[in-house]
């Protein structure tokens, strides 16, 4: 099981966003097999918005390639987050196109035929997406604040 992160209640006078820091910090450093339950929704959740806010959503599957999306929509309903969980879900039924291809790198995507395209997704996710996920994030925080962070005086 993955550690919580520990933080200091007197830092936190000063800065308000030390769980959250401390939050982000244990979704991105650890291992999916580490985390707990709780965790590991969050850390797929955290990764898929992560990916897509970086390089879109053949980013995310180029990256996060040996992840069970179906598993990321799961967390993503679990949140809350029900207009990401829909365009993950239909985003993924454009994969074979992509993997059983030859693409590999963003130039090759760029290059692709238009079929292959996930720039559709991206614009959706673009249209709110991404506050809807953290709002989602941040109340999920809240909610199990105690799976994620350890306070000492």
């Amino acid at each position: 099981m993955a550690g919580r992160r520990t933080i200091s209640r007197s830092r936190n006078d000063s800065f308000d966003g030390s769980a959250w820091n401390g939050f982000v910090d244990l979704c991105a450093m650890e291992k999916l097999a580490d985390l707990t339950p709780i965790q590991r929704r969050a850390s797929l959740v955290f990764w898929y918005m992560s990916e897509v806010l970086n390089g879109g959503h053949f980013q995310y599957f180029l990256n996060k390639a040996h992840y069970d999306h179906g598993e990321v929509v799961d967390a993503l309903r679990a949140l809350g987050a029900s207009k990401c969980a829909r365009i993950l879900a239909v985003a993924m039924q454009h994969l074979p196109s992509i993997q059983g291809g030859s693409l590999q790198t963003v130039d090759e995507y760029l290059l692709a035929p238009d079929d292959a395209a996930l720039d559709v997704f991206d614009r959706r996710f673009g249209d709110g997406g991404d506050a809807e996920l953290m709002e989602c994030l941040r109340t999920y925080l809240t909610r199990y604040e105690n799976e994620f962070v350890r306070w000492v005086p």
